[in-house]
């Protein structure tokens, strides 16, 4: 099935939203409008809809036996929360990837994959293990006995972060899905372990509020953007993955030292290197930005 059509009726939808005058009101309608066609479009594309599916069952299953791993390790199990939180993660996530299946077309975005791509079931595994890690890092033995059980869930979350992009690179599985998709899933995923961090006194409160506005305000305000102002191309910027790298390599640095009681690692993670990811996080909201204020002044011009 052609998605060319699709994309020129996104087009339409977001120029009528426009003209309508950008309202409340006009969002809803818009909303609506998105949400009818893409189920219309999923009803066409029965064998994409049924791959989906056996990923989607999949990847439940392989989540919720995680979790019973880690209920079994810790010592009160995982709280009711984060149960809660799991299930309503799983849930909503799985319905909106249901309804942008729309965007799981392959890299010239003239035709839609028949089956549901590894990478983007990749990235929808790592957003699944979000409300876990978030869960044993607040947990008060992720600074003890179960520090691995923290060090192990962060690695798997990054390992799958590695393995999307470069298998839909090698393997030219790239689509638009997982260009929207991976992007937000890290944005969701570092803010929620920043608080996480927070909770636990790991780190200070101006730590967690760089970070979660490296993170939510391109998420936030870029939406926005792109509806009201102009049109762009979701893209990761180098900024972006550097801060993401040194992030990770935070939290990779600070329970390997708890891990083997390396107390001059500890001491060099949360003093030294805390500065320079707070350092590199801020260049990187500066940048975004700079490069949103350039975007917008550009297409202004172009509008007028």
């Amino acid at each position: 099935m052609s998605s060319e059509p699709d994309k020129r009726v996104l087009q339409k939808f977001i120029q009528e939203f426009r003209d309508r005058g950008g309202g409340l009101h006009d969002l809803a309608w818009l909303i609506n409008a998105g949400v009818t066609h893409a189920r219309l479009t999923n009803r066409q594309a029965r064998r994409l809809r049924s791959s989906f599916y056996r990923h989607i069952l999949v990847l439940w299953l392989v989540d919720l036996i995680i979790a019973t791993v880690v209920d079994h390790f810790l010592p009160q199990g995982l709280p009711a929360w984060a149960w809660l939180i799991e299930i309503l993660t799983m849930c909503v996530a799985t319905v909106l990837a249901y309804l942008m299946l729309g965007l799981v077309r392959q890299e010239d975005g003239l035709q839609l994959y028949k089956n549901f791509p590894v990478p983007n079931t990749l990235t929808l595994f790592r957003l699944f293990l979000t409300p876990m890690v978030a869960a044993v890092i607040a947990d008060p033995t992720s600074e003890g006995k179960n520090a691995w059980l923290v060090f192990t869930l962060l690695a798997t979350a990054a390992i799958s972060d590695t393995l999307d992009g470069n298998i839909a690179r090698i393997f030219h599985l790239r689509s638009d899905f997982g260009r929207a998709w991976d992007p937000a899933v890290d944005v969701i995923f570092h803010s929620v372990i920043a608080i996480a961090l927070f909770v636990r006194n790991i780190v200070p409160w101006w730590f967690m509020l760089i970070v979660l506005l490296r993170y939510l305000l391109p998420m936030l305000v870029g939406p926005f953007v792109y509806l009201f102002r102009a049109s762009f191309k979701v893209k990761s910027t180098w900024p972006g993955k550097l801060s993401t790298l040194m992030l990770s390599c935070f939290m990779g640095m600070f329970f390997i030292a708890v891990l083997f009681h390396w107390q001059g690692l500890r001491s060099f993670t949360l003093n030294w290197f805390l500065w320079l990811v707070v350092g590199v996080d801020a260049f990187a909201l500066i940048y975004f930005v700079f490069r949103g204020t350039v975007v917008i002044r550009s297409k202004g011009e172009e509008a007028g």
